[in-house]
């Protein structure tokens, strides 16, 4: 089925990566249910270890695990309509998997529809005016220290396409 929005044009469906994130998003469960790994206190997961070592110490609904392997970053609209998911396999230790993918690359984002970036982020609920990040681990962090809404476009164009309201701080990373 199609997939639209009546926002400068209609998105697209685009179906090759839309199967990859529907899965993403049926594989998605609370960030501590994972195999866990033993650790003096308890059991941790790979992704609480990945989020622990960046000093992310708790996570809102759209970060959630990716399956066993992961976290999974849900990207929404407004209406809360995930349009694409950004995937990021772990090793049991908790550190990026270079090696999950041929290519070496460490995340993909899979999206449901064409022009997703202009509507989606990963959205973190505050209270204020928003902020803008690139990333996902800046969000939180960004999230984490002050309490405002944050979105976070995925890549960096989303800076240029998503639409975020007329007043927005941003919060530049090195990729940004």
């Amino acid at each position: 089925g199609a997939v639209s929005k009546p926002v400068g044009g209609v998105l697209r469906y685009d179906s090759a990566t839309a199967v990859k994130c529907a899965n993403a998003v049926a594989s998605a469960r609370d960030i501590d249910d994972q195999a866990g790994f033993k650790r003096a206190g308890g059991t941790v997961t790979p992704a609480r270890l990945y989020l622990e070592s960046r000093g992310i110490s708790r996570v809102p609904y759209p970060v959630r695990a990716w399956g066993s392997i992961g976290i999974v970053y849900f990207a929404t609209d407004l209406e809360g309509t995930v349009l694409a998911v950004q995937v990021l396999p772990l090793t049991a230790d908790g550190k990026k998997d270079a090696y999950f993918w041929p290519d070496g690359v460490t995340k993909r984002t899979y999206a449901a529809a064409y022009g997703w970036n202009n509507f989606a982020a990963l959205r973190l609920p505050g209270r204020g005016i928003p902020i803008l990040c690139e990333g996902p681990e800046t969000a939180l962090s960004v999230w984490l220290s002050t309490g405002r809404p944050v979105l976070s476009c995925l890549g960096i164009a989303g800076f240029r396409n998503l639409r975020a309201g007329k007043r927005v701080t941003i919060a530049a990373d090195g990729a940004a």
